[in-house]
């Protein structure tokens, strides 16, 4: 029983030691996301020095001009591929001029490379093929070597089936095999290799044991280079439905990436899908929005293919802010079901102080008893009755403008919500023509281009013509309580602003900050802040302000 209780403690301790990593890991993702443009600077600044040096070489130094491409390229390689593409043609271009043919080599295994990050497998060995070993130096043999055992490995899982992956597959390992009898033992390219050829060999004990020797025994590494090994590690765990260690090493691959300015990534897409298996949809969609920017930067169909492909994920997103819409115009709803109560309760009131005043006359035309009496109770009753009839005419009034509030809203809201739900509709069939086609790349265009901001503020718009026909002179009478200075002057007479538009629902009896920020998309903080600003600049006391806005203000009935 005592062993036991130590395993089950063990196992709890070490479940919540793992999520508070992923937590923490999880914070310092998002904070460094949103250093991203400083580890841009820096990256841009080391192409701008490179490119300084460009500038100053002599035309005729085609050799300087090539080695400056060749930093250039290195620079671009995981940054963007348009420029890698650009800078590596440049570098052919040198090796025609001088009909040099290791310079056409070393070109064509860059361009070799960029090719394969692009997905683009036939180019990239109709190139592969055209380098000349014999013209590479030793150092580059490696290089070739390991890059056509990626190539194959990478061809393998993309075109995967029973007869060709296995062909590629060991085409792939005697390549990485050449390879690393020409790396040396104790570098990053021999270890990191070694461990991609057993992982895909299906050795998985000697892939952890060299992926963890990069990790815990070479802390000089690049950023880009740790990256690589942790997102290959974290492959390895989750193969061992590890995957909290799995996500734990993605997010440190991720970070990395974020650090080297490395946009050509997989981490991030990998984590973020990750993450919303397990229900974070938070940091599942801030990790896929990043993915998605570095991927239309990077430029790599490659990259945008495997994006579109987890969609499910960003339609899932939509629609919970569809659903979040529609919360919104069930809230309008009971405001007008608030509205029409009100206006029984008026209605009620009415009643009461009519009877009122029938019992008032029944008095006066039974008092006979005495002139003096008889003329006092007649005073008394023409006081009362001139009393309520004032508050029955008001009552009246009140009646009419609640009813005219009320026609207007309801058909405001009816013709809005039909409108949306026409459009969702509309949306609905769209993606699910598109969904069956199997259109990715045109539903991500559909969703990137679906405007809620938009929606919004044609929402408002609304909002303010119907508010304007109902109280035209609202402006007016708003501006009276303010010296000259302080008055609002709008750009459209029939779009309030947010000043405006706030004592404008103060003004159809919708007066709690909370009804009023969710409404407008405040917070509450911010509706009270302009309440008070407005106030304070105001010509009458802050207590007499909505009173004498709410009573100078008519409605056009």
């Amino acid at each position: 029983m005592k062993y036991l209780i130590l395993f089950i403690s063990t196992f709890f301790i070490a479940d919540l030691h793992a999520q508070t990593k992923t937590d923490s890991l999880l914070t310092v993702l998002e904070s460094t996301i949103k250093e991203t443009n400083k580890f841009d600077a820096d990256k841009k600044k080391v192409i701008e020095v490179l490119n300084n040096q460009l500038s100053k070489t002599s035309n005729s130094d085609l050799i300087t001009q090539f080695k400056i491409y060749n930093q250039l390229f290195e620079a671009y390689r995981a940054y963007n591929y348009d420029s890698a593409y650009y800078y590596t043609r440049k570098m052919l271009t040198i090796g025609d001029q001088l009909q040099n043919p290791f310079l056409r080599s070393t070109a064509n295994l860059n361009f070799g490379f960029i090719l394969l990050s692009s997905g683009m497998f036939k180019e990239a060995l109709e190139v592969l093929t055209t380098i000349r070993i014999q013209s590479l130096p030793d150092s580059l043999h490696a290089n070739y070597y390991s890059l056509l055992g990626r190539y194959f490995y990478d061809l393998s899982e993309y075109n995967y089936n029973n007869i060709y992956s296995i062909d590629y597959k060991e085409k792939a390992s005697k390549y990485i095999d050449s390879s690393l009898a020409l790396y040396q033992i104790n570098s990053f390219e021999f270890s990191y290799f070694l461990g991609l050829k057993n992982l895909k060999t299906g050795n998985a004990d000697s892939a952890f044991a060299a992926f963890k020797h990069i990790i815990d025994s070479m802390p000089g590494i690049s950023f880009h280079n740790y990256a690589l090994a942790t997102s290959t590690l974290s492959g390895l765990y989750f193969r061992e439905k590890k995957n909290e260690e799995a996500i734990n090493y993605l997010l440190e691959a991720a970070i990395a990436d974020i650090k080297s300015s490395t946009k050509e990534n997989t981490a991030l897409l990998n984590v973020s899908r990750l993450l919303f298996e397990k229900g974070d949809t938070r940091n599942a969609m801030i990790c896929i929005e990043k993915a998605n920017e570095d991927a239309q930067f990077y430029g790599a169909r490659q990259r945008k293919i495997q994006i579109g492909a987890i969609f499910p994920f960003i339609e899932g997103q939509v629609i919970h802010i569809i659903n979040v819409q529609k919360k919104t115009l069930e809230s309008y709803l009971i405001i007008l079901s608030l509205l029409f109560v009100l206006l029984i309760v008026l209605t009620v009131i009415i009643y009461k102080q009519l009877k009122k005043i029938k019992i008032s006359k029944d008095i006066i035309m039974q008092a006979h008893l005495k002139e003096k009496e008889i003329n006092h109770l007649l005073n008394e009753a023409n006081t009362i009755k001139e009393h309520f009839n004032q508050q029955l005419k008001a009552s009246n009034y009140q009646l009419k403008e609640s009813n005219k509030i009320k026609e207007e809203y309801i058909g405001y809201f009816y013709h809005i919500d039909y409108q949306l739900l026409e459009k969702f509709e509309k949306f609905k069939l769209s993606v699910e023509k598109k969904l069956n086609e199997r259109k990715f790349e045109e539903i991500r265009f559909l969703i990137q281009n679906t405007n809620l901001k938009k929606e919004k503020d044609d929402l408002m718009m609304s909002f303010d013509r119907i508010f304007m026909k109902l109280f035209p002179n609202f402006v007016k009478e708003f501006n009276s309580l303010f010296a000259i200075e302080n008055q609002i002057v709008l750009k459209d007479k029939n779009v309030l602003n947010t000043e405006l538009r706030i004592f404008a629902l103060i003004r159809i009896g919708i007066s709690e900050n909370e009804k009023i920020a969710q409404i407008l998309n405040y917070s509450v903080n911010t509706i009270y802040t302009y309440k008070t600003k407005i106030r304070n600049k105001s010509l009458v006391s802050n207590d007499e302000f909505d009173q004498k806005l709410f009573h100078s203000t008519t409605i056009e009935i």
